[in-house]
């Protein structure tokens, strides 16, 4: 209690003690003079000082002071302070606008009652984790998985709505197992949620939990429980609302309705739960308390064969194809399970190496601009020479001035990570912007990521200062306050001060060699050859959702479609696809038997299939090689024809014509007539891979895809393609793009990496440029008198030059030495990474270094050209 009655006397009685102070003294002066005490109390000020040490806070206050003083001088040299705060506020900027990303997408908890407990279950069929799994493989895990208290299945869902009979329009959904909200702890705020009893097979109820967004959107009144929703043209009533913090389990996805997973029979014909050759299911574990993540994993892996492998058997065997191959390949497939704390990890694995990479550079810069910052303090401090000796020579402890120089840091640090949380703001808007093709995310700070950047600052205030701080103490200060440069002439400050810019230049090496290889890679991701031409190519995606038309009437009336578009002005060729060209990993992949001539029939396995019409390959720009393209002639024909590309060619038949051979799928026979050139199929990163292109009128489905290509700019004409196709089909849902954005979204990883790799990169060269020239500029100045001399016994104005850029090349080049091994390994290390990296470039190198002797060069010539022009009588006369 007494610790705590002291603190309360030094915090609120301060002003009553001042006072009873000011008047014990006068007591005493009194009783002095009346006494005629020459002496009388001796020192008042030291007395007060002794008592007021007695209810001080010393440490807090004298660290107060620091500040206070710290801000004063900043404000008589407001240019340097600007220019630190920046500097900092740029790099603790950046490195918060990155943390931010990664902690919404890889840390930041679910908003779900212990969600610790959740485990993804997912499978390796030799290309990475896959999370799709059958509606036959969850029921399994959900009878025999003890160390489980339940095991949930999700499947997302676009839902064609139709709300009091407004239009139709969109919607994310989810498929959901009846235990999904009580599984994870969460509450509706109305009504009612999802309950296993309205998920029974077979007599599933049609009922929706929405989310609040969606709650918001009609209206936000209670009366909207009870309403009717139309899905796929199956009439829901609304039983609850989600709470508010509630999106889903899948980061980046704003669920909008939640319905019963039994439900899915009733929209889908035929119905994914069928068969466990479909694959539509997350699914996610629930571990019982007290299980810990290893037993259940080991639990789950006993598990997966007869809930995965032999299900998918099983269904092969009932679907009459047995085949040696794909058993064996299914043989291969392992289990995978994943925490699934942070959501469902489909954004992890395909964002979480780009950040990883992004967050590693935002440290490089941040470092480069504590050197930076390290430098502009080491100047400072020498513009203080005479400030600092004097305050040493009158008693003042040298661990006193480190701390009053340190406060400096902190109080640069402070605004620098106040003025970064505007910055990381900013840059993190640009970043969702960027991926807004991809996912959504909030990136209003919150308060980790303060803290994050509070917890950045004070490191940046750390390494700055510290530095600087002792070694601007280590002087002797009594050539100090003579002025004549003698004090830091005998101290080690700044050779350190040299040190600091070679650690920068290396630090900018590994930035510089790491943006000019994701930009070099980049560059070669499109100069690749993708085997058609995207300019003026636009993708028009029609949902006849609605629109009243069967589908046996959309096949009539397609080539009605493309014969108007074509007819359009400035629309050269038109045609319809079930893929896009470079689909981003969306595809078909069958399996061919074809006679070879020999004892046994060939097979070719996971070959790629599209559906194309007419015309398809003349709008791409890719070339029929041999045979014939589809032609109106085969669209009514019960005999089958494909065209294959030139792989599937040379891979199957060699150097013979396949022209004429016939290939069967499922016993259904095919004869080739055409074989077209190579394009790419799904990334423009795969190889070219063997595939067969269909007649879509031959297997007609839908929506319906068109690619238009255009003589003028796509998107200019994108309106007369819309009035075009609703005055035929009638007001339904119509999307396009650009396929150069198609393939760009493709890319996003790589783009994303490049563009800030390459931005930071240069903001990086420019603080390194800023460092050498104070550095350069600073020993000009400090070698006047030298200089000076040199010129007046006969050295010439461009051998001055040349002395003066040979200093900043040296400093230059040291950096370059100490940072091209580490650029080297780290460049490496990203290769594995990210697919398609070319490490180890000689070009690429080459022109790193260029751009850092440049930058060298850039920084040096303004003190090198005023070195130059030195007068020499002038500069004698400099003290």
């Amino acid at each position: 209690m007494s610790i705590f009655r002291g603190f309360w006397l030094k915090l609120w009685r301060r002003r009553g003690l001042q006072r009873d102070l000011q008047e014990e003294l006068a007591f005493h002066r009194d009783m002095a003079r009346d006494q005629s005490n020459p002496i009388g109390l001796g020192s008042a000020a030291s007395i007060a000082e002794s008592a007021r040490d007695l209810w001080r806070f010393d440490l807090l206050e004298d660290l107060w002071r620091d500040l206070v003083y710290a801000c004063r001088s900043f404000r008589r040299t407001p240019g340097f302070a600007a220019a630190a705060i920046v500097t900092l506020a740029l790099g603790i900027g950046a490195n918060t606008a990155i943390f931010s990303l990664m902690y919404r997408v890889m840390i930041l908890p679910l908003p779900v009652q212990e969600p610790e407990r959740l485990i993804e279950v997912l499978r390796d069929a030799g290309k990475g984790p896959g999370g799709a799994q059958s509606y036959q493989a969850l029921q399994y895990y959900r009878r025999n998985c003890q160390s489980c208290s339940t095991v949930l299945g999700i499947s997302n869902v676009s839902f064609h709505t139709v709300i009091k009979g407004e239009p139709v329009q969109r919607m994310d959904g989810q498929f959901v197992t009846g235990d999904f909200f009580s599984a994870l702890g969460v509450h509706t705020v109305l009504g009612r949620p999802i309950t296993p009893a309205d998920d029974q097979a077979g007599r599933a109820n049609t009922v929706a939990v929405i989310s609040y967004a969606l709650w918001q959107e009609l209206g936000g009144r209670s009366d909207v429980l009870g309403q009717s929703l139309t899905f796929e043209k199956v009439p829901f009533t609304v039983i609850g609302v989600a709470p508010r913090e509630f999106h889903g389990l899948e980061v980046g996805l704003d669920v909008d309705v939640w319905v019963p997973l039994e439900v899915e029979r009733e929209i889908r014909r035929p119905s994914n739960t069928a068969t466990a050759a479909s694959k539509w299911l997350q699914v996610i574990a629930v571990m019982k308390p007290g299980i810990t993540f290893k037993e259940a994993n080991a639990e789950l892996a006993l598990l997966f064969r007869p809930a995965v492998i032999e299900t998918e058997i099983a269904a092969r065997n009932a679907a009459d194809q047995r085949d040696r191959e794909v058993i064996k390949q299914l043989e291969s497939w392992r289990p995978i399970a994943q925490s699934a704390a942070s959501g469902i990890s489909a954004p992890r694995r395909r964002f979480g190496a780009p950040l990883n990479v992004l967050m590693a550079i935002v440290v490089v810069l941040l470092l480069i601009a504590c050197a930076n910052v390290a430098s502009l303090l080491f100047a400072r401090a020498l513009s203080r020479e005479k400030e600092i000796a004097l305050r040493l020579s009158l008693g003042s402890g040298r661990g006193r001035l480190v701390r009053q120089l340190i406060a400096e840091s902190v109080v640069l640090s402070a605004a620098g990570a106040v003025l970064g949380l505007g910055v990381a703001y900013a840059l993190s808007n640009y970043f969702v912007s960027f991926l807004s093709t991809t996912f959504d995310l909030d990136v209003k700070p919150n308060l980790a990521i303060v803290a994050f950047t509070a917890v950045v600052g004070v490191g940046t205030a750390l390494v700055s200062g510290l530095l600087p701080a002792f070694r601007s103490t280590r002087m002797d200060f009594a050539s100090g306050l003579k002025s004549v440069s003698g004090g830091w002439e005998k101290s080690p400050s700044q050779p350190w001060r040299s040190g600091l810019v070679v650690v920068q230049v290396g630090l900018l090496m590994v930035l510089v060699l790491g943006a000019g290889m994701f930009l070099r890679t980049l560059h070669s991701f499109y100069s690749i050859d993708l085997g058609f031409d995207p300019t003026n190519v636009l993708i028009v995606n029609v949902d006849p959702f609605g629109s009243g038309h069967t589908p046996e009437e959309l096949r009539a009336l397609a080539p009605q479609l493309i014969a108007r578009l074509e007819a359009l002005p400035g629309v050269t060729a038109a045609s319809l696809h079930r893929f896009p060209p470079i689909t981003g990993g969306s595809g078909t992949n069958l399996d061919f038997v074809f006679d070879s001539g020999a004892a046994r029939d060939v097979v070719a396995r996971g070959v790629y299939v599209n559906r194309v019409s007419e015309n398809h390959f003349a709008t791409l720009k890719t070339p029929i090689l041999a045979g014939r393209d589809f032609n109106a002639a085969d669209s009514d024909s019960q005999h089958r024809v494909v065209l294959v590309n030139q792989t599937f060619a040379l891979r199957y038949f060699g150097q013979t014509p396949p022209l004429g051979r016939v290939i069967q799928q499922r016993n259904t026979p095919m004869e080739i007539v055409g074989v077209v050139a190579d394009t790419k199929y799904e990334d423009v990163r795969q190889a070219m891979q063997p595939t067969v292109y269909y007649n879509i009128f031959q297997q007609w489905g839908s929506p319906m895809e068109f690619l238009v290509r255009a003589e003028i700019d796509p998107e200019a004409a994108a309106s007369s393609i819309r009035s075009t196709l609703t005055s035929l089909i009638g007001n339904v849902s119509i999307r396009e793009r650009t396929l150069s954005d198609q393939i760009d979204s493709t890319l996003i990883d790589v783009r994303l990496v490049s563009t800030l790799a390459a931005s930071f990169g240069a903001l990086a060269l420019l603080l390194a440029v800023v460092g050498l020239y104070g550095l350069v500029s600073n020993s000009v100045a400090r070698r006047t008198r030298e200089i000076g001399i040199r010129i007046a016994l006969g050295m010439s104005r461009s051998e001055a030059v040349v002395m003066v850029l040979r200093e900043a090349l040296v400093l230059a080049g040291g950096g370059i030495v100490v940072g091209l091994p580490l650029a080297i390994v780290t460049t490496r290390y990203a290769t594995t990474e990210f697919e398609g990296l070319i490490p180890d470039d000689p070009l690429t190198m080459i022109i790193a270094v260029g751009a850092l002797l440049l930058a060298a060069i850039v920084a040096g010539f303004l003190p090198a050209r005023r070195a130059s022009r030195l007068d020499p009588m002038a500069a004698l006369r400099t003290e």
